[in-house]
């Protein structure tokens, strides 16, 4: 039998059993639409991890102060004044392979304004080597720079969701706005980045609505409770090629001996929680072929 009385007897077998013949073809479409839906969420959600990798920095580490309870926050006081610049420095000098440590603080605030118009953004008081410990793209102006930090510099660059509501759609570089009752200079403007969302249970903030102001800024231009850890996180740059998970060991044994075993710490690991999103993804992909 030639080809073409093969396919021709095909199709007086399809046109015989025209019901069967569809309903075949229905399973067909519908199977091959499911999987690429299917690798179409899984590539997004892998997307969506990497992009809050990207804002954690996937070759940190995060020594994040723990909001504790004030009843058991006196006792631990007495035995640890919580994250601060000596763990920094310890951390630099005495765990190999750690290429920076850098604090971060957010200032606690009750008003962010400019004239005739307030914000409700978050506000944090930063190095100004953060762009090379995760993903900032300025949208326009300059992000902090050394002199900033070193001369406790009112200066400020802002997220595109505080530019909207304090500036409306004109150029905020150049402008002034006040944080309690402090007043800034807009020096930059961030690009647009993802909204906040919490990743693996890490919370991973918006730049949208966030602001950065020297760190040195923040700690001498702002009251902070006496009974507050003196940072709220230090982000520990590694070395390329190391493991995170060894270097967050080994920083862990240290700041244990530093905060006398005090729990008023915890430790969050980019690549870690990567590698369990990867795992969880593929444990759902598992259940949806079953």
């Amino acid at each position: 039998m030639s080809w073409i009385e093969a396919f021709m007897s095909a199709l007086d077998s399809l046109a015989a059993h025209k019901l069967r013949s569809v309903l075949t073809m229905l399973g067909m479409i519908f199977g091959v639409g499911a999987v690429i839906a299917m690798l179409s969420i899984g590539a997004g959600a892998e997307r969506q991890a990497l992009d809050m990798i990207e804002r954690l920095g996937l070759h940190n580490v995060l020594v994040r102060d723990l909001d504790i309870k004030r009843d058991e926050l006196d006792e631990i006081r007495k035995k640890s004044l919580g994250v601060s610049m000596r763990d920094a420095m310890a951390i630099l000098d005495g765990v190999p392979g750690v290429r920076l440590a850098v604090p971060r603080i957010e200032v606690e605030t009750y008003k962010v304004m400019a004239p005739g118009a307030k914000s409700e953004a978050k506000v944090y008081g930063v190095s100004h080597r953060q762009t090379e410990l995760s993903h900032i793209v300025m949208q326009s102006g300059r992000f902090l720079d050394e002199l900033d930090e070193l001369h406790h510099a009112q200066v400020a660059v802002i997220g595109a969701r505080v530019a909207r509501d304090l500036f409306g759609y004109q150029s905020p570089v150049g402008q002034q706005l006040k944080i309690n009752d402090v007043w800034f200079e807009v020096i930059g403007l961030l690009a647009t980045s993802g909204g906040g969302s919490s990743f693996e249970g890490v919370m991973v903030g918006s730049t949208a609505d966030e602001i950065y102001i020297p760190v040195s800024t923040a700690m001498r231009k702002f009251e902070r409770n006496p009974q507050q850890a003196p940072l709220d996180e230090i982000i520990v740059r590694l070395e390329e090629g190391l493991s995170s998970r060894v270097i967050a060991s080994a920083i862990d044994n240290l700041l244990d001996r530093l905060h006398a075993g005090a729990e008023d710490y915890e430790l969050v690991v980019p690549e870690a929680l990567l590698e369990q999103s990867r795992r969880t993804q593929r444990r759902e992909e598992g259940m949806t072929w079953i």
